[in-house]
């Protein structure tokens, strides 16, 4: 599915919210002086105006900030709209199970947002996610209700824009006539508006069709309408588009002269304005020109330029823009002005201000009686002596509150103590499920394992087995981190150990099926659906043979003598409910001396950091194993441990981290 289908319903989304511009809502976001739910408000404009497209991992991370914000004050209409953010950036990642999980909590709001505009957002944002997954029936359906919502709020520009999603999935399922029924639909109401863009696309995807119907003339009259109107709208890509339309339908035509021209007029406007996705497409339509032409020196230059403009999408100049730093910072002081202390002195300045203003009205009397004379000398020392009396109560009011506010403080630090020695003492049963450090270099002599949780408990954890003469060991990750994290790494490395010792396995596949089997019978005993679950990349040897098994987490490979890092995909599927299970798949690989094994959860790779506070990605976490894997394994650990730390600098530890090497 081409990108641009992808981002039309989100234009609709985009337009139910009013913006300003980005330095305000920040201004807005960092004043802590306005009510919750105007910050709440300008940290959500703020999120889809800057970085739902370009920053989805901030855009996440924001919204987890306005879902906590929105829980905080129980305001259900705006914790429907952080789902709706979290869903959104998820789905602009390609995690499509994630994104319909948060649209799905979203739905379960929307009676709280009752307003026909949330409801649209709602329903197409599910056609989204069917549309991507190509279940096309589901999509139509929610697109047609979205359409008709449209229609009767008068929001003209959305249901034309509609109406076009609806011609595109028509136009995938090759029903054409459908398919140009609705792009009419969102043509007569973009006329009707004045929508000159919209037009020149509209028109641009009925061309299309057209050809594709081996009508020819109307396919090159509504091209030509489509150049025409973004002549005149000066739009540049909208231009570029369009000339490459044409480029393609004069080559379908093999009218190669007339295509060359259109091909080199998109790839000039493009390559002028920086249009990159544009740029891309244009030189890969002159290289099919110039073969079909002969000039081979030409379509070699073309697809040379085409490869490394794809490239550089790739790079790092085009990936994702981190986290503002400044934005957490003052999230973490907003909590900190919330704690008991904070409250304890804000009390105790109210009252003393109470206090000071009471005395200054008290000399203020007393001056005015002075001038009065000796006659009422006894009325004044007898407004003095009450005035003494009121000031002593007020200062036992604020000593009184004070040591009730004392108080609250030396409960809540009690308290704090207890959850903390709890927590610890949490830490050492999860620890004593870890494999110790003797059985590892017992099984593994030439191994090591990076263990860095966030908190004091963790989600991650490693585990190894021996089961008869085979050796299994595992990185896991589970749902979260801190306490509830660790409560399923528990269950988790429990239906790790009853599939082998019960269940007597020792094929990776066949035992994370049946851990898989375990954990969701675990979890259905309860009376509320639990969704958490467990990402691994298990291994089994014996005999210069290795067995792998992964659930998303993948297994790196780095033969001796090599300069590439080898990667063995897992299965796209947790341990843990999910929509289309499938049995996982066991990978057999021959190992020799020398060969090294690396597997690792997400944390690594996922810490925020470096001198522009990105993500580390895997990319250079490749490099970094290439670099060191030569070395002894002990000393990898420490070389891993230094980068991980230099990488993060100041910034947080964001989540668990566990990376396992065995050398062979």
């Amino acid at each position: 599915m081409q990108i641009n289908k992808k981002l039309l319903f989100l234009f609709l989304i985009i337009h139910s919210f009013g913006f300003s511009q980005a330095d305000s809502l920040k201004n807005i976001w960092n004043d802590h002086e306005q009510p919750d739910t105007v910050r709440i408000d300008a940290l959500r404009k703020l999120v889809w105006q800057e970085y739902i497209y370009s920053s989805p991992d901030s855009a996440i991370y924001f919204g987890e900030i306005l879902l906590k914000k929105s829980e905080q004050i129980n305001d259900k209409k705006r914790m429907s709209t952080a789902y709706n953010t979290l869903g959104t950036g998820y789905y602009f990642l390609g995690d499509m199970e994630t994104a319909l999980t948060y649209y799905e909590e979203m739905g379960k709001l929307i009676d709280y947002y009752p307003s026909q505009a949330a409801e649209a957002v709602y329903l197409g944002s599910l056609a989204n996610i069917y549309f991507y997954q190509e279940d096309y029936q589901r999509a139509l359906d929610h697109y047609l209700k979205v359409a008709n919502i449209f229609n009767e709020t008068g929001q003209r520009g959305n249901e034309a824009t509609t109406w076009n999603n609806i011609g595109n999935i028509y136009k995938d399922l090759d029903s054409l006539d459908k398919a140009l029924e609705s792009y009419k639909s969102s043509l007569e109401i973009r006329e009707e508006i004045h929508d000159s863009i919209g037009l020149a696309t509209t028109l641009s995807d009925i061309a299309k069709i057209n050809f594709k119907q081996n009508r020819s003339k109307e396919a090159l009259q509504n091209f030509h309408r489509s150049l025409s109107i973004s002549e005149h709208i000066n739009c540049d890509d909208c231009l570029a588009n369009i000339y490459l339309n044409l480029a393609e339908y004069y080559h379908d035509q093999n009218r190669l002269d007339s295509s060359l021209f259109y091909g080199k007029k998109g790839y000039q406007i493009s390559t002028d304005r920086n249009l990159t996705l544009r740029a891309k497409e244009a030189s890969f339509q002159l290289y099919k020109i110039y073969k079909a032409l002969g000039k081979y020196n030409q379509a070699l230059n073309k697809h040379e330029e085409f490869l490394a403009i794809q490239d550089s999408i790739r790079n790092d100049e085009f990936e994702r823009e981190v986290i503002q730093q400044e934005l957490k910072y003052e999230f973490q002081k907003q909590a900190v002005e919330d704690s008991i202390k904070a409250a304890e002195e804000a009390l105790v300045k109210d009252l003393e201000l109470k206090a000071e203003r009471a005395e200054n009205k008290r000399i203020q009397q007393r001056s005015y009686f002075l001038y009065v004379g000796l006659g009422i000398a006894l009325l004044f020392g007898v407004f003095i002596y009450n005035r003494f009396k009121i000031s002593q109560k007020q200062k036992g009011i604020i000593e009184s509150q004070k040591e009730r506010v004392d108080l609250a403080y030396k409960q809540l630090e009690e308290k704090n103590h207890e959850i903390l020695n709890s927590i610890n003492y949490a830490k050492r049963i999860q620890s004593a499920i870890l494999p110790p450090d003797s059985l590892v270099k017992q099984l593994l002599p030439q191994s090591f394992v990076l263990y860095l949780p966030k908190d004091i408990v963790a989600g991650d954890f490693y585990w190894l087995e021996q089961a008869k003469d085979e050796i299994l060991f595992a990185a896991a990750d589970c749902t979260g981190h801190g306490v509830p994290g660790a409560m399923i790494s528990v269950l988790c490395n429990n239906a790790l150990n009853r599939s082998v010792r019960e269940h007597k396995l020792t094929d990776p596949g066949q035992i994370l099926d049946k851990t898989r089997e375990i954990v969701i019978s675990e979890f259905e005993k309860s009376e509320r659906e639990v969704k958490d679950g467990m990402d691994i990349a298990l291994c089994a040897f014996k005999n210069g043979e290795l067995k792998y098994a992964g659930a998303h987490n993948p297994l790196w490979l780095i033969r001796k003598d090599s300069n590439e890092v080898e990667e063995i995909k897992a299965n796209k599927q947790p341990i843990g409910k999910f929509v289309k299970a499938q049995p996982y798949t066991t990978h057999h690989l021959n190992v020799a001396s020398g060969d090294t094994v690396y597997l690792f959860s997400d944390g690594f790779i996922d810490q925020f950091g470096g001198e522009k506070g990105k993500k580390l990605k895997a990319k250079y976490f490749k490099r970094l194993l290439m670099a060191i894997h030569n070395y002894p394994m002990p000393q990898q650990k420490e070389m891993l441990l230094k980068a991980f730390s230099d990488w993060k600098g100041e910034l947080e530890q964001i989540d668990d981290v566990c990376v396992i090497g065995v050398k062979f």
